[in-house]
Formats: C-alpha cells, sequence, structure tokens
C-alpha cells in the first residue's frame, strides 16, 4: 500500500508492481482533477462530465443516492472555457490512463 496525501493505495495482486505503479498514477490524476474542480468551484463527478460532453462523450454515471444523482445532473449545466479545458487536458493527457478496464468475470461479460 502507498500513501498519497491522505489516500491509501492498494495496488498489487495479481498485477504486482505494475499494478501498484497504476494505481499510484491513477491516484496523483484524480488529484489533479480534483485540485482544478476545486478551484472551478464544483465537484470532480460534475468536471470530468461535463469535460467529456465538450469532447462529444455521453457519459452515464451510477449513483445510489438522490444527492449524487442531482450533483451528477448539476454537471450538465457546466459549461467548460478553453482554459480549463486545456488545464485538463494536461492533467489527464490521451495516453495517461491504459490499461483493462475491470476484471475478466466483468470483460467476459460484456458485447462486443
Amino acid at each position: 500500500m502507498h500513501r498519497r496525501g491522505d489516500r491509501a493505495v492498494r495496488g498489487g495482486g495479481r498485477r504486482g508492481r505494475q499494478g501498484q505503479r497504476e494505481a499510484v498514477q491513477v491516484v496523483s490524476l484524480a488529484d489533479g482533477v480534483a485540485t482544478l474542480a476545486a478551484e472551478q468551484g464544483v465537484t470532480p463527478a460534475q468536471l470530468v462530465p461535463a469535460w467529456l460532453v465538450g469532447r462529444g462523450a455521453l457519459p452515464i454515471p451510477g449513483t445510489r443516492k438522490a444527492a449524487n444523482a442531482r450533483a451528477n445532473a448539476a454537471a450538465g449545466d457546466l459549461t467548460l472555457d478553453a482554459q480549463v479545458v486545456e488545464r485538463l487536458e494536461e492533467i489527464v493527457p490521451p495516453d495517461a490512463v491504459a490499461g483493462a478496464q475491470g476484471n475478466d468475470a466483468y470483460l467476459a461479460n460484456l458485447d462486443t
């Protein structure tokens, strides 16, 4: 387990040290996004969907709490200026996150 700020990062398991490095990298990216979101007066859960919509994607976040659903919906009202988009793309460049997006059981059930 690694510590990054006040977050504990668990890595390893069958992915070993590579998994640990990826976990630390993802936390670092998330910290950068969280900092930018705070500067904009929104949450990362609002900033990222607004960024994705601006890039032509349609994010569908899942939630079990009404308050989170309202926060997710508020992302639709955000308009990100070019400087914020540029900073996001610096924080999370296209090649920053790679690897499987789920475990083998999850991936086996996806339609391709």
